[in-house]
């Protein structure tokens, strides 16, 4: 493996994923992986832009950026990029104005948002409010539009909390997002968790190109 110097020849930033790159999430808020709170202090004391991007959709950036901090991490909210603000940019790029089928710990990155009159529909990991009334809600937004949105702040499959107990198994948006998009053409669907950090919008955030950064360690 070349040596690190020679690794980051040319590169101005760095993006760093956040959940199983930097801690491990569990009881108690969960715990730093060994050797990231001196590896982001190292990063942050040299000449490169640091920034971070999660698929996090369950919490705000706020209480994300303070869990972080009490397991040692010097980092800011500005610093950290997730979803459901990259859905508020599109939401106000559009003029859209969301029924929201997300879960209450996130409700708050949307606060600025107009949610009167819905025009579309975004979906997260939801959690408890995945009930049918909240399902059905959503089905009859988009069944009512000429020109249907749904965004989707994931497309995963199954979530597991606890692998040997099926009763505490979370499902994420991608199942639930099929009924919603089942009767409408694949256009007007928007899933942001899989391009997010990919996106030439998040660099552009960071004052960066795509040659100019690293991602967890892969050149974008």
């Amino acid at each position: 493996m070349a040596p690190w110097g020679e690794r980051l020849a040319g590169v101005r930033g760095v993006l760093l994923d956040i959940s199983g790159v930097l801690y491990d999430s569990g009881a108690g808020g969960g715990t730093a992986i060994a050797g990231s709170v001196e590896a982001v202090a190292r990063l942050k004391g040299s000449r490169l832009k640091v920034r971070f991007c999660t698929n996090e959709s369950q919490k705000s950036r706020a209480e994300l950026v303070g869990q972080l901090r009490r397991l040692g991490f010097d980092i800011s909210e500005g610093e950290v990029t997730a979803p459901a603000p990259a859905a508020c940019q599109i939401l106000k790029e559009r003029g859209l104005r969301p029924y929201l089928l997300i879960h209450d710990g996130v409700r708050s990155e949307f606060d600025q948002i107009d949610t009167s009159n819905p025009n579309c529909v975004v979906i997260a990991d939801a959690g408890e409010s995945f009930s049918y009334q909240n399902m059905n809600n959503a089905f009859q937004v988009l069944m009512e539009l000429e020109n249907p949105v749904l965004i989707s702040l994931g497309k995963g499959s199954l979530l597991w909390s606890k692998p040997q107990n099926l009763a505490s198994s979370l499902i994420s948006p991608g199942r639930p997002i099929r009924p919603l998009s089942h009767q409408h053409p694949p256009h007007w669907r928007t899933s942001i968790r899989k391009k997010l950090c990919c996106d030439s919008s998040v660099l552009t955030l960071f004052s960066l190109k795509m040659s100019h950064a690293e991602l967890g360690g892969t050149r974008l």
